[in-house]
């Protein structure tokens, strides 16, 4: 899974500090933002976790367009 690579490579995927560490700030329990980039986060992981590294490679096979530099 692509979502293994990234997190061997860079670590913990996070969007913001508060998502991953409760106690960075104070306000966590009812703060809307915290709230709403928890949602991006899961979504982030969910797609990261739904793809391989065949999958990108495919990709990349059907994207793959002739490109001249001079």
């Amino acid at each position: 899974r692509v979502s293994d690579c990234f997190e061997c490579l860079e670590g913990s995927i996070i969007t913001t500090e508060c998502v991953e560490d409760e106690s960075y700030c104070k306000r966590t329990s009812d703060c809307i933002a915290r709230q709403l980039w928890t949602e991006v986060q899961k979504s982030v992981m969910e797609v990261l976790r739904s793809k391989t590294l065949q999958n990108l490679v495919d990709m990349a096979k059907q994207n793959k367009a002739i490109h001249y530099h001079i």
